[in-house]
């Protein structure tokens, strides 16, 4: 196999740091099998995914004081079996949400969980370090892996596209498609301008977040999660309501954020509060050429919508703000910007470590929207699949990642605890599906 070899960007050595600081950012996915998969039949699909991407093949090097993706002596891909007897599935998920990828020997893990006594499979977990992938190329990379599996259940043979053929290039990264000018002198200034703007605002019109239950140092931050799952009924009751209500899902699952939020801060109280809504941003599909899923890399940003919010606000009209804002935003390529800024995790994480509050948005939304990959794979099925972004150290905050698939809506709510209390976030998670679910058609 050929050595390939490339120095991090500033943005991925940010995800490096946020990995190292106990996970926090890193991707998890979760998905439902039913039917007839083994642990010795994922081990293999696992070897074989390995061959196919140089991603996968990577791990995280120092040399001269510098961080680098090398092939060289990358572990294999690390393939954990837990009986169900053993281990609560959330307890799983939570324990890769706040424990660190060894960087040093590979950039993804994976954990079964398999049915008592047998070797067939309930659940597939992967942890991936976000600087080599983002949510939606995570889904498509468990299809990659089911399909590999299908293929070896019957016996097929397995082709390869470029077999240890792979050369640095093949290592892609975001900042190489941008548009120019966010790479030249005017990108600079338009960067220096945003930040100006983030400093001006936190300084004179900062916004509200959800307070500290509790202090702790940040060491013992621990992110804590809520699964909500509306069904394929109910999910498609809310996709009506929103088109007569002229927005979109997204909107909507924004502005029940932001309403459940806003009211746990107000307690009753009648004033207005300054929010501040991050949604993800699939760059992807914003680049020219386009970059499929199916090609690892980090190609995620966000945008910031900011919203002063009554307790009268209509959900309605805050769900149009909402895309409103979005769509001007997305016209104005802020997520550009955006990307740019997030360098600054690399250059001033003592101080954000120092400050986790100061960084915090009142919310967090990542939704990927519909999930497009296969469900039937002979042998077995999927029948459900999520994602959640780990957020150890983002205190004071709600953040959500959610899934369409089948129909199914998955609401993944994680928080910071203790800042953020397990109590807490179920019943922001209860409060948010019921702004989703009321005066359904």
């Amino acid at each position: 196999m050929n050595v390939i070899s490339r120095k991090l960007t500033n943005i991925e050595k940010s995800m490096e740091i946020l990995n190292l600081h106990g996970g926090t950012s890193n991707i998890v996915v979760i998905s439902k099998i039913a039917g007839i998969l083994s642990t010795k039949v994922i081990r293999q699909a696992l070897d074989e995914l390995l061959e196919q991407m140089p991603f996968l093949q990577c791990r995280i090097a120092k040399h001269d004081r510098d961080l680098y993706l090398t092939t060289e002596s990358t572990a294999k891909i690390p393939l954990q079996v837990i009986k169900q007897t053993e281990f609560d599935l959330q307890d799983a998920v939570e324990k890769e949400l706040n424990q660190t990828i060894d960087s040093s020997k590979y950039l993804i893990k994976t954990i079964v969980f398999c049915n008592n006594n047998s070797e067939n499979i309930n659940y597939l977990i992967t942890k991936t370090h976000h600087a080599i992938t983002d949510a939606k190329s995570c889904m498509v990379l468990h299809e990659k892996l089911f399909i590999l599996c299908q293929n070896i259940q019957n016996k097929q043979p397995i082709t390869y596209t470029n077999k240890n053929n792979f050369s640095s290039d093949d290592l892609i990264y975001v900042e190489e498609f941008m548009p120019k000018k966010y790479i030249t002198i005017l990108g600079i200034i338009l960067k220096n301008i945003a930040i100006l703007k983030e400093i001006f605002r936190n300084t004179f019109n900062k916004h509200q977040t959800l307070k500290s239950e509790k202090k702790e140092d940040i060491v013992n931050f621990k992110c804590g999660i809520t699964q909500r799952i509306i069904s394929p009924e109910v999910a498609e009751k809310i996709i009506k309501n929103c088109r007569q209500n002229q927005v979109s899902v997204q909107g909507a699952i924004c502005a029940a954020m932001l309403k459940t939020v806003t009211n746990h801060i107000r307690k009753n109280k009648k004033h207005k509060i300054k929010t501040c809504c991050r949604i993800g941003i699939d760059v992807r599909k914003r680049l020219n050429p386009e970059i499929e899923p199916e090609k690892l890399g980090l190609f995620a940003s966000n945008l910031l919508l900011l919203h002063n919010i009554s307790d009268e606000h209509d959900f309605w009209d805050l769900a149009k703000e909402v895309m409103q804002q979005t769509n001007e935003k997305l016209n104005n390529q802020e997520f550009f910007i955006n990307l740019q800024i997030f360098e600054k995790v690399f250059e001033y994480f003592e101080q954000i470590v120092a400050n986790p509050e100061k960084i915090a948005n009142t919310v967090d939304v990542s939704n990927i929207g519909r999930v497009e990959i296969n469900d039937n794979y002979g042998a077995f099925k999927l029948d459900e699949i999520s994602f959640i972004p780990s957020c150890t150290i983002l205190a004071n905050t709600i953040l959500v990642g959610v899934t369409s698939f089948k129909q199914q809506m998955i609401l993944n709510f994680a928080t910071s605890e203790p800042s953020v209390s397990q109590s807490t976030r179920e019943i922001l998670a209860n409060n948010v599906i019921s702004y989703l679910t009321n005066n359904l058609l």
